[in-house]
């Protein structure tokens, strides 16, 4: 990967971290950690994750989608990275959940019906969880976004073969005008931090304003380091201002924070600052190289880690046991991700693309 692109990396790592306490339940963790706004809002870091899958998946295959060959391979190489490990973790969710509906009913709080449960993981399979096709419901939680993930890119994939097959000059034009009716639509449908309703439509306008902050970064502009550090400020205010719980607010940082993402992946690949240097850190590059495999399996883990410690070994739930399980589920999550990342996402990957000639 290219070094520069590894900050991003480290970035996505980190924001994954985040993600984890999000989904943390509140019976579990003292109410203050709960509350505290940079768990308690962690989901608007998702938009991180569409803005820079637009930008770099535009720096890669912008020129490559020029024919209907390479759409379809483009295509393949998408699903062989990104499915086996969503397939996979919904799976286990799934077992886990016949598992106590079975065997741990009384720990839970309203079993979900067998049909429920098939329509919940019918709907991470067939990668239509950000939509309301069939319902407002995932199995593995955090796959909504996989979904409209994938819906990004047959969109883009299309969009560019009708650029490139036109061979036209209006690249930047078309992207903007498509951009600006996603954000327009948004507003309308009120899409911002949706998931399973119109989370396809968030991704959309996040992922294409990343592949309009692709163009800027193949321009010869150089950035002062110093502006690392307001833009920072912005960010971890930002979950401040989404704890106000106005509704202008919320909606002004559904249309704002995605270009605010765009600047800062900019600004961050276009400057030497601090963050810069932390970020070049190698703990935070190995979590980049595995985020998606936290990301996908970290709701499991915080589901039944927490349950099994205070529910079945009968741990006192008081304040100390409580920060000690909160401090060891990302250790547990970080270690099995680094199985899957290397068994799925990589040797799995390597295995298919081969055997289907991608």
């Amino acid at each position: 990967m290219n070094k520069r692109l590894e900050v991003l990396d480290s970035l996505r790592g980190f924001f994954c971290l985040l993600i984890i306490f999000e989904h943390y339940s509140p019976l579990y963790i003292p109410d203050s950690f709960y509350k505290f706004p940079l768990i308690r809002h962690s989901y608007i870091v998702v938009d991180f994750f569409f803005v820079l899958s637009g930008f770099i998946i535009t720096l890669k295959y912008q020129s490559y989608l020029n024919n209907f060959k390479n759409l379809f391979t483009f295509y393949k190489k998408r699903v062989f990275r990104l499915y086996p490990l969503l397939l996979i973790t919904s799976t286990s969710v799934l077992v886990f959940e016949f598992f106590s509906n079975i065997y741990l009913r009384s720990f839970k709080n309203s079993p979900d019906s067998s049909i429920e449960l098939f329509n919940r993981f019918l709907n991470d399979v067939l990668l239509v969880n950000s939509t309301s096709i069939f319902g407002d419901r995932a199995m593995n939680i955090p796959s909504w976004s996989i979904s409209a993930e994938f819906i990004c890119y047959m969109v883009f994939g299309i969009i560019f073969l009708f650029v490139n097959t036109k061979k036209s000059n209006y690249n930047h034009s078309i992207l903007f005008l498509i951009t600006f009716a996603l954000l327009i639509s948004s507003i309308y449908y009120d899409s911002f931090f949706s998931t399973y309703r119109l989370g396809f439509l968030r991704g959309l306008y996040s992922y294409f304003l990343g592949s309009l902050f692709s163009f800027a970064y193949s321009s010869k502009i150089k950035i002062n380091g110093l502006f690392q550090i307001p833009l920072m400020f912005l960010f971890f205010f930002s979950f401040f201002l989404m704890s106000s719980e106005s509704q202008i607010i919320i909606k002004l940082l559904g249309v704002a924070l995605p270009v605010f993402f765009g600047i800062t992946i900019i600004v961050l690949l276009k400057s030497v600052g601090i963050f810069t240097y932390i970020l070049k850190h190698s703990y935070l590059k190995n979590i980049g190289v595995i985020s998606f495999s936290i990301y996908l399996n970290h709701f499991l883990i915080v589901l039944v880690i927490p349950r099994f410690t205070f529910q079945i070994l009968n741990v006192t739930n008081n304040t100390f046991f409580q920060i000690l399980v909160f401090i060891f589920c990302p250790l547990i999550i970080i270690f099995i991700s680094k199985f899957t990342n290397k068994h799925i996402e990589i040797r799995l990957n390597n295995y298919l693309r081969k055997k289907f000639n991608s």
